[in-house]
C-alpha cells in the first residue's frame, strides 16, 4: 500500500473550523484504508457526523479536544484529551461532534468493513468484542468504544507524524 505524501491542506468541508487536515497514510477510495491528522479550532459545536463514511470502522486518537459521541439517547461517550475512541455504524444513527471554542488536534483511522477483513484474515480473535461483532455483521446498530491513551499508541501516533525513516527512503 503506497503512503499518502504528508501535504497539509484546508479543511474546506468543516464550515466554522479553521486548521488543517493531513492525510498520511493510505488514500481510502483505493485502499479501504486511511490515517489522517487534524488540528483545528472552531467557534461553535462542529458537526463532524458530515465526516463519518457509513459501514466503517473509525478509530478517533485524540490528543487535544473535547467532542460527544451519541449513539442513542441513553448513550453518550465522550471524547476527552488523551483518549482513543472506536465507532462504527450508519451515519444516520451515530451523531458526533466536537465542542466550540477548543483546539482540536487527532489522527482518525478509517477502515472499511473489506479491508479490515483481509487484514485481519486469521487473527480476528485478537480483536476485541465489538470489533469482532462488526466483522461479523452481528454489529448493525451503531456502537461505540473509548479508552485512556495507551503510551504505546500515543508513541506509535507521533511516529505517524513524525516518521523516524526521511520521507525519500
Amino acid at each position: 500500500m503506497a503512503t499518502t505524501k504528508g501535504k497539509k491542506s484546508a479543511i474546506p468541508t468543516l464550515e466554522g473550523a479553521s486548521g488543517e487536515r493531513k492525510p498520511l497514510f493510505g488514500k481510502f477510495a483505493d485502499a479501504g484504508f486511511q490515517v489522517a491528522w487534524y488540528d483545528f479550532e472552531c467557534e461553535k459545536t462542529l458537526d463532524w457526523s458530515k465526516q463519518l463514511r457509513p459501514e466503517n470502522l473509525e478509530l478517533c486518537i485524540n490528543f487535544e479536544g473535547c467532542g460527544t459521541v451519541l449513539v442513542r439517547p441513553n448513550r453518550t461517550t465522550v471524547i476527552n484529551p488523551q483518549t482513543v475512541l472506536q465507532y462504527s455504524g450508519h451515519t444516520k444513527s451515530l451523531q458526533v461532534d466536537r465542542h466550540a471554542a477548543q483546539r482540536h488536534q487527532f489522527l482518525t483511522v478509517v477502515m472499511s468493513k473489506n479491508w479490515l477483513t483481509h487484514t485481519t484474515l486469521g487473527s480476528a480473535k485478537g480483536l476485541n468484542s465489538e470489533t469482532r461483532a462488526f466483522l461479523d455483521g452481528r454489529r448493525r446498530s451503531v456502537h461505540s468504544r473509548g479508552q485512556v491513551l495507551s503510551s504505546q499508541v500515543k508513541r506509535l501516533a507521533e511516529e505517524l507524524l513524525a516518521p523516524p525513516v526521511p520521507a525519500s527512503c
